[in-house]
């Protein structure tokens, strides 16, 4: 199961039945113009949203409490982030011979954002998390940690990585799936270990989620309160003309200008740096960075293969070190998970491996795409100044991010 916990990717995190929402990757990239023409700020029944879009937050709780309604139960949550945590191949294809088990499997932000959050608020003039808090003894959160993240990302995937907190110990011990045996003959197993058979099911996902999503960092605790975009804005308004003529007016902008951390979200389907208003995001960062030290700027999750060094690239490129750290990974013992991570993401392979990787491939902000030429243009002109600081900031997120992939990808 190693192997695919964080080489795997998924080619679209969309269901094939539903259409796409009208609204963006991270923020209003793919913003379309039929939709309610009513205000961010309307008044009615409901209330209205509070002019300062660092009060549009919700706590990580709520968000995770939301999802439990979604999938019917915590434990469906797990099942269905399983499936991209432990059973995705590189390819982004299920594992041959198994079913998705729940019908909520594939949604994405996309499909959450259609099929739940614009009903449960339409006609209210208010997002999400404004509505979840109206008749809260705190009816506005002010958000103290932004979320950078893709739309395209499976929905069960994020609550799993950010709401860890929230889950009963008992089911993140019980794991998803049933117990099974696959026969598997005689095939070489991890890193050259001879297998009969393998067990699969009653997985923990805790720890793979603590130190290989998280990569041993700090996680939040589920009252902390996150601005996270498909719930901050109320998708059933008219977005695009609250953004007005100015980027660093936007919603998005004036909350990264304040909030104290910024959590990049990695998913499978998309390099978040091929997404203009991501690279937004991170020219904000980098920018508070320089100016403020206390800023927390931090990546967690899966990238895309796609964007990431390829197994054969690490074994053409380093192929006297990949035999090494394969010699000493098999006398490893394999229950102990968090030894492997750190040697094979350690500065002696992973993190050298991908090293060599950016400098070959490095990511360059100004190939980023925006669904609206125009956003790209005012982005880019807005960050001219900052463009190197931006990739650098962007490359050595990736560096660490694919060190920590190591142990997946030579698996096997």
């Amino acid at each position: 199961m190693i192997r695919n916990v964080l080489c795997c990717k998924k080619t679209s995190s969309r269901t094939n039945n539903n259409p796409p929402s009208p609204t963006s990757d991270s923020d209003v990239d793919d913003i379309a113009s039929a939709q309610e023409p009513s205000s961010l700020s309307n008044n009615n029944s409901f209330g209205m949203m509070p002019h300062d879009p660092r009060l549009w937050g919700m706590s990580i709780r709520q968000m995770y409490e939301f999802a439990v309604e979604i999938y019917g139960s915590p434990m469906n949550i797990l099942v269905s982030a399983a499936e991209v945590i432990m059973y995705f191949n590189e390819n982004g294809q299920e594992a041959d011979g198994r079913n998705i088990p729940h019908e909520h499997d594939n949604l994405s932000i996309y499909d959450v954002v259609d099929q739940y959050v614009k009903p449960r608020t339409k006609g209210t003039g208010l997002s999400l998390a404004v509505l979840l808090n109206k008749d809260d003894t705190q009816p506005t959160k002010a958000a103290d940690l932004f979320l950078s993240h893709s739309w395209a990302e499976k929905f069960s995937y994020l609550v799993a990585l950010l709401c860890l907190e929230c889950f009963d110990a008992k089911i993140l011990k019980d794991g998803p799936f049933p117990k099974e045996v696959e026969e598997r003959g005689t095939a070489e197993g991890r890193f050259g270990r001879k297998l009969d058979t393998v067990t699969r099911g009653g997985i923990n996902l805790e720890p793979y989620i603590k130190l290989l999503l998280w990569q041993g960092k700090e996680m939040p605790h589920p009252d902390t309160v996150v601005w996270f975009c498909a719930f901050a804005i109320n998708q059933n308004a008219a977005i695009g003309d609250e953004l007005g003529d100015s980027i660093m007016e936007s919603p998005f902008a004036q909350v990264l200008k304040d909030v104290p951390r910024m959590l990049v979200i990695y998913n499978q389907g998309v390099d978040l740096y091929s997404r203009v208003w991501c690279v937004l995001e991170m020219y904000i960062g980098v920018k508070r960075k320089n100016q403020n030290s206390d800023f927390i700027v931090n990546s967690v999750g899966l990238g895309p293969t796609r964007a990431f060094m390829s197994k054969e690239w690490v074994e053409t490129h380093y192929m006297a070190e990949v035999a090494s750290l394969r010699d000493k990974l098999k006398s490893i013992d394999f229950e102990n998970l968090d030894e492997m991570v750190a040697l094979a993401s350690g500065p002696d392979y992973g993190l050298k491996f991908a090293r060599g990787f950016c400098e070959e491939n490095p990511t360059d902000v100004r190939n980023a795409n925006a669904s609206v030429e125009s956003d790209k243009k005012m982005i880019m002109i807005e960050i001219e100044g900052y463009i190197n600081d931006v990739n650098e900031a962007v490359n050595v997120m990736r560096q660490e991010a694919m060190a920590t992939t190591m142990l997946g990808l030579l698996d096997g």
